[in-house]
């Protein structure tokens, strides 16, 4: 059961079931349902994780940027823009973890 065949195979079982007895039945409905929903949880960590890379990612790019802004007289409405940009980025990172 702890294996996704065991649970196809309970699945199954359960689609056809021959002189099931009830509580049985009834419980291992409840494990399938368990399991999918740890497979749901599982993929939405996923997702955050993945998202939570590509925020990181980005707020290292717009620092790059920011410092290089430094270096120019005339970028200063560039950087403070980046600086916002960054600041957003920073705290959906900050909410996701």
């Amino acid at each position: 059961m702890n294996t996704d065949a065991g649970i196809r195979e309970i699945a199954v079982f359960l689609e056809h079931p021959r002189d099931v007895d009830p509580e049985l039945q009834r419980r291992l409905s409840e494990i399938l349902e368990l399991r999918r929903a740890m497979y749901d949880v599982g993929e939405r960590i996923e997702t955050v994780r993945a998202q939570m890379v590509e925020y990181r990612t980005r707020a290292d790019e717009i620092n790059a940027q920011l410092v290089s802004l430094r270096r120019v007289a005339q970028a200063e409405a560039l950087s403070r823009h980046l600086a916002k940009k960054m600041a957003e980025i920073s705290d959906r990172l900050q909410k996701a973890t």
